[in-house]
């Protein structure tokens, strides 16, 4: 364990830390007392809450001994204080693999049942948030994988002080029980992320109980999987974790999350371009220049494609206009910039400019 005070590391049954000279000696009518604990306890809680380290003795021997109670309090006062303040919003937690039409979708649905929803959330990392967030954890790489009967859902991710760095998603859904799939996306996980050596591996869902499907997650990652509860919870948890961080309750946590799948054009003979490619980190900003097709071309189509098909037609439209009043000139003269400026929520703004002319045109997806 490490000592609340310095976070070095120190002995579990250590009464003094050799690194700060800070005091874990039992103090008797601490223990004794349940009104004394409860008032520690919701000291504790709250110096969490706002980010405070001014610990006292007392409080420290309690984050020592304690540390399971200490747990469920923060997981309660948060949720009991999110429920209060923002009962008409909240966050929607998605599968890593859905399309930007698909997370619109989820989005507006929730808006008609009157909720604001303040920011989407992929279910692993919402299982990362609910297991690691107040786990004292440094240069730890855990995949997390969530396998249903029908669908996988896969994460890689980076995690230390505070800091919850996706480095790739993957995931599908009409598995059909395909074992052989479910090894092939656990390996592309490990090469989407440089092919990591992976420190845990949380392994949740209804189909965990295949010991085949189970045997092989485990051997691609080369760790025994964690089973830490309900998956429904854990997302529930990771929503209300989120929520904390975006209201400032929750504070020292950086989320550095990543887009699940790749963002481009339709160019020449129907060939979908890359813009931003799959596990970029978001916020995002990327410019592609392209031309004109034929001479004296006088506008410009722009066909915005999410997916990861080779062929434009085979990936999902999220958007589509034009840029007109190009002048006139030889074809591949004209430079047109198109921009994609993407947020962490995965909301898209296209800048689309002709830098002879200085039109353009600007459109939010």
């Amino acid at each position: 364990m490490n000592c609340p005070k310095c976070k070095n590391p120190i002995e579990v049954n250590a009464n003094k830390c050799e690194w700060c000279g800070a005091n874990f000696a039992v103090i008797e009518t601490v223990e004794d007392d349940k009104q004394a604990r409860g008032n520690l306890l919701v000291s504790i809680v709250n110096k969490m809450m706002f980010g405070r380290s001014d610990w006292t003795l007392e409080e420290l021997q309690y984050q020592k001994n304690y540390p399971q109670e200490i747990e469920k309090a923060l997981f309660e006062m948060t949720k009991d204080s999110q429920k209060s303040k923002t009962n008409a919003s909240e966050i929607v937690v998605v599968p890593s693999y859905l399309n930007i039409l698909q997370r619109k979708a989820a989005r507006k649905t929730r808006e008609k049942e009157g909720v604001i929803c303040r920011r989407i959330l992929n279910a692993p990392l919402a299982v990362a948030l609910a297991h690691y967030f107040d786990k004292e954890v440094a240069d730890l790489r855990t995949a997390i994988v969530i396998l249903e009967k029908n669908s996988i859902d896969i994460a890689i991710i980076e995690l230390g002080g505070g800091v919850f760095e996706v480095k790739c998603y993957n995931g599908k859904e009409k598995l059909d029980d395909n074992i052989e799939l479910i090894t092939e996306l656990c390996r592309k996980s490990l090469q989407d992320a440089e092919n990591v050596v992976v420190d845990e591996l949380i392994l949740v869902g209804d189909f965990t109980h295949n010991s085949i499907a189970k045997r092989n997650v485990e051997n691609v990652f080369a760790k025994t999987g964690l089973n830490i509860g309900n998956i429904d919870k854990l997302q529930e948890k990771g929503a209300i974790v989120q929520m904390g961080i975006l209201s400032g309750k929750v504070k020292n946590v950086l989320l550095l999350d990543a887009i699940s799948l790749p963002i481009g054009i339709e160019m020449e003979d129907g060939i979908m371009t890359q813009i931003i490619r799959a596990n970029t980190g978001i916020p995002t900003k990327r410019t592609e220049t392209i031309s004109t097709e034929v001479d004296n071309q006088s506008s410009i189509e722009i066909h915005i494609l999410q997916g990861e098909c080779i062929k434009a037609e085979e990936n999902v439209t999220v958007g589509r206009f034009s840029l007109d009043g190009i002048s006139p000139a030889p074809k591949g003269v004209p430079q047109i910039e198109v921009t994609f400026d993407i947020d962490a929520n995965e909301i898209i703004r296209v800048l689309v400019k002709d830098k002879t002319t200085g039109k353009e045109i600007n459109v939010r997806i």
